[in-house]
């Protein structure tokens, strides 16, 4: 399973990303592709609720003030932008 980190993951373009990596896990044979990491600030958390209760999903509470510190492996880093 890769794990994919998303910087500004809570944006329309982060969510629409995410959904996209959670449908290629196939929960009935258990054959999971990604697990996402989804940073962003701690007042966007409700805009990725519908993930919230996934075990492949993570929400990372992210300001500018405190450093990020992850202690695992990532396989690929997204940065979602809305334009």
């Amino acid at each position: 399973m890769k794990t994919i980190l998303i910087h500004n993951g809570a944006s329309k373009v982060g969510i629409e990303k995410i959904r996209e990596l959670l449908s290629e896990n196939n929960y009935t044979t258990n054959e999971l592709k990604n697990r996402i990491l989804c940073i962003d600030t701690p007042d966007k958390v409700c805009s990725v609720q519908e993930f919230l209760g996934i075990d492949e999903f993570s929400f990372l509470a992210q300001d500018a003030e405190n450093p990020l510190d992850i202690n695992e492996h990532i396989d690929q880093v997204i940065i979602a932008k809305d334009f």
